[in-house]
């Protein structure tokens, strides 16, 4: 496959007069593909399209921008029309990729292990941590946007029953269930934390700061930004990272998509849709791990 690559970048640089980055680009595109395919079992030769849809939907979970996926998609296809060219193919497996346009609406994720490390990198005063552990599995546990959760009040939580009632966009409420480690995480806090803030008997929002005051959403992305400089992930980690990762992370597992878009509390199910696009790499990779016709 390497010999493939080195005529490739050899015609594109004499014939169609590449520029010198845009060969070492290319490279280094086609290298990423060669290694991936191998770990699939695959060759140049094998490779189907959605061998290669798969393989841009990873680069752009990976963190890459839109214009480096884009890049890739027209070095995808001008090196297989190259390929089916000079009969190493007979066929185009790029021909028909998506628009570039697709990459630059796809969110950008956090696995569960990065959240998990986010988590134990909260530090600082023992009620600043409790309050900022429990922000995090709220966001990423109930999927909500910032403005939902730094106006979260009491009277909207029941810890009895585990679930929150969202007043969401357009003032439509939800009803969002939540798991043992959401619950923990908001006990400690409301139990252990909170009382520790000056006033806070006297007010209703569930997530406040040291001014007498509720948490305002800059406040919470700035804690947020924090706490992503000290984790030293290579992401732009923000709050509404964590909604695209709920949603993402429950079609993985199964999850159905109209309880999703309820989850969400989007009024038109395209919207919910694109996570689709995102978790298609994850259902493929199940697929073909488990199903007995996938291994052969």
């Amino acid at each position: 496959m390497k010999k493939w690559i080195e005529s490739f970048l050899i015609w594109g640089k004499f014939e169609k007069r590449f520029a010198a980055n845009t060969v070492l680009a290319y490279e280094n595109d086609l290298n990423q593909l060669q290694i991936w395919l191998q770990k699939q079992g695959k060759t140049f030769e094998k490779a189907r399209h959605q061998d290669l849809t798969d393989f841009l939907i990873e680069k752009r979970m990976k963190g890459y921008e839109f214009s480096s996926i884009a890049r890739s998609l027209f070095c995808l296809r001008m090196f297989f029309a190259w390929l089916q060219k000079e009969k190493f193919r007979t066929d185009n497996p790029a021909e028909i990729l998506e628009s570039p346009k697709l990459w630059s609406n796809l969110p950008e994720l956090l696995s569960p292990e990065e959240i998990d490390h986010l988590i134990q990198c909260v530090r600082g005063p023992k009620k600043i941590a409790l309050r900022n552990r429990a922000i995090l599995e709220v966001l990423y546990g109930c999927g909500m946007r910032v403005s939902e959760l730094a106006g979260l009040r009491f009277e909207n939580v029941n810890m009895k029953d585990h679930f929150i009632i969202c007043t969401g966009k357009g003032s439509r409420e939800r009803i969002i269930p939540f798991g043992r480690r959401v619950k923990t995480a908001l006990w400690k806090w409301v139990h252990e934390g909170r009382p520790c803030f000056p006033g806070s008997e006297k007010m209703d929002h569930v997530f406040i700061g040291q001014k007498k005051t509720h948490l305002s959403r800059q406040h919470i992305w700035k804690e947020i930004k924090i706490l992503a400089l000290r984790a030293n992930l290579k992401k732009n980690i923000h709050p509404h990272i964590f909604r695209h990762s709920f949603a993402t992370h429950l079609l993985a597992g199964g999850g159905d998509l109209r309880v999703v878009q309820q989850l969400l509390g989007h009024a038109d199910i395209m919207t919910t849709q694109r996570y689709t696009q995102v978790d298609r790499t994850d259902l493929i990779r199940r697929y073909r791990d488990h199903h007995p016709r996938a291994r052969k």
